[in-house]
């Protein structure tokens, strides 16, 4: 008993002296003391070095945050002390992630070359948690991951990844690529794979788009030579990739197969994924004023008007893109960006309809109004808890809904019919 009693009064104290040296290298680091920070490592290391790692836990936790404060010789030598402590420690894994999120870009070039020896020689084990912090840190503004030696390096760490299961495709890459529900670590891969293989190969491509959608925007992918992040553009929803084929359709028979491709190519996928709308405008002056710039039918009306001239037709392209959600939230109607996003889209057709100069037709109405309770249910759901407002706009709304819904059925008063289908719309933005 003596013995032991005396074994756990020597660990007690060298953990003591562990501790000790570890906040006076952060004392010093404060100060800014490079040499002094140095010997207190040096002390440091000689401990941990000549201790038993299984009995002495050393948390060298309190240093990691040190290494994203500062760059140059004060950071190098936490850095170097943190590099030679992997080789005593169990688990490096910590240590490792800490120097990769070093401030000073050298050092978290180093920490990548040395994270593949050690992946190499089987101590740093390459899994999920571990490529979804390389993601992270890939993603971060003025990341040094995006320079050409860092994605070689993350390029050999990724050939480690295993997943725990068996591969469905052979190279680890392909797998995050087109299997992983992380839309992040998906980016990552899909950056990975465009400075590697650079081309999408036609299989990977029919299996992110599916074969009838893929053969569909093929000529279009082809144009603008869409890359692997492109094609994470697309939305993995099949009603919107049906939905954006019509507006493909649209838009060609509207300004024709070449400046529709310019178009994609000047915008970019990521600005266009949900969706396209070209409307043709004339441009009429009226006695040598600029013109104005309408649709067809207005330009008939502005015709009429003395003086009237027409110039040169332009189109107006109107793109919609946004950022492709996850695929566990894709199909959830409930989640806050889901809903967020219909509101937004709803709202701006409904604003396009109403624009329209075209007479009110009892199907144009209904679809109006289904649209409009699609709106209403999303700015409740989506603001209720914001303003007490929401909780009169439903009875408001369904008070101005019947009326119009009365009079389509009778049918006799057009004029008050397009009034209250107005104050409809108004509804759920002024409550009052």
């Amino acid at each position: 008993m003596r013995k032991a009693d005396s074994k756990s009064v020597e660990l007690k104290k060298i953990d003591e002296i562990n501790e000790h040296l570890i906040w006076s290298i952060i004392s010093k680091y404060n100060m800014a003391q490079p040499d002094e920070v140095k010997k207190e490592c040096d002390k440091l290391l000689v401990l941990i070095t000549e201790s038993s790692p299984t009995s002495i836990p050393i948390n060298l936790e309190p240093l990691f945050p040190l290494l994203q404060k500062r760059t140059g010789l004060i950071a190098e030598h936490i850095f170097s002390f943190l590099e030679e402590t992997t080789k005593s420690i169990p688990n490096p894994l910590y240590s490792i992630k800490a120097m990769l999120s070093s401030r000073d870009k050298k050092l978290a070039i180093r920490a990548l070359e040395y994270a593949v020896q050690l992946a190499e020689i089987g101590i740093l084990k390459v899994d999920r948690p571990f490529i979804l912090f390389l993601a992270e840190r890939m993603s971060v503004e003025k990341s040094p991951f995006i320079e050409t030696e860092a994605i070689n390096n993350i390029l050999l760490l990724v050939k480690h990844y295993y997943p725990g299961s068996e591969f469905q495709n052979k190279d680890p890459l392909l797998e995050l690529y087109l299997n992983e529900d992380n839309l992040e670590i998906r980016n990552f891969a899909a950056q990975l794979l465009d400075k590697s293989v650079k081309i999408v190969n036609p299989d990977v491509a029919e299996i992110i788009l599916g074969k009838k959608t893929y053969s569909f925007f093929l000529p279009y992918l082809e144009y603008t030579r869409a890359t692997h992040v492109d094609l994470l553009c697309f939305q993995p929803m099949p009603s919107l990739l049906e939905s954006l084929k019509n507006d493909f359709i649209k838009a060609k028979d509207k300004i024709g197969n070449k400046l529709l491709n310019e178009t994609i190519a000047k915008l970019g996928w990521d600005r266009i994924n949900f969706g396209l709308q070209i409307q043709v405008l004339t441009g009429v002056s009226i006695d040598n004023s600029p013109p104005f710039m309408v649709s067809e039918v207005e330009a008939s009306l502005l015709d009429k008007c003395k003086g009237a001239k027409r110039n040169s037709n332009i189109y107006l392209i109107i793109a919609c893109g946004g950022l492709v959600t996850e695929a566990d939230n894709s199909g959830n109607e409930n989640n806050p960006v889901t809903r967020f996003r219909s509101f937004n889209l709803n709202h701006a057709t409904l604003l396009r309809d109403f624009l329209d100069v075209s007479p009110l037709s009892e199907k144009k109405i209904r679809s109006i109004i289904d649209r409009m309770d699609q709106i209403v249910e999303d700015f409740v759901t989506l603001f209720q808890t914001f303003s007490n407002e929401c909780t009169i706009l439903p009875g408001i709304y369904n008070e101005i809904k019947n009326k119009v819904l009365d009079e389509i059925i009778e049918n006799n008063d057009k004029p008050q019919l397009s009034a209250n289908l107005t104050r409809l719309v108004q509804s759920f933005e002024d409550p009052h």
